[in-house]
């Protein structure tokens, strides 16, 4: 589900706006295209589909030898984890203060 901005988006969307970003940057590389394309990344890596993704990618590295790799990478699931979880404490404090208001 997407949240409010500045909530995260869903992982559906994410991953459109993701696949979008890339062919974008594919035909033309741009420093514009590649910001873009880095911001469709974090966003999707802000999901619970991306966050899942890296985290296995992780445990997959570690399970082959590559363990500062792979604990890299988990660390870095668990970090947009914990950013998601904030995102989405803003967005519900922020419905209750208008709600209040």
């Amino acid at each position: 589900m997407c949240y409010a901005k500045p909530g995260p988006r869903c992982s559906n969307h994410a991953t459109k706006a993701l696949d979008k970003a890339a062919a974008a940057y594919a035909a033309d590389k741009s420093d514009k295209n590649l910001e873009a394309l880095a911001q469709a990344r974090d966003d999707y890596n802000l999901t619970p589909k991306g966050i899942n993704t890296l985290r296995k990618s992780g445990l997959k590295l570690i399970g082959s030898g590559s363990t500062a790799d792979g604990v890299a990478a988990v660390q870095q699931a668990d970090a947009f984890e914990d950013e998601r979880s904030d995102l989405i404490a803003l967005v519900s404090a922020n419905r209750q203060l208008q709600a209040s208001s």
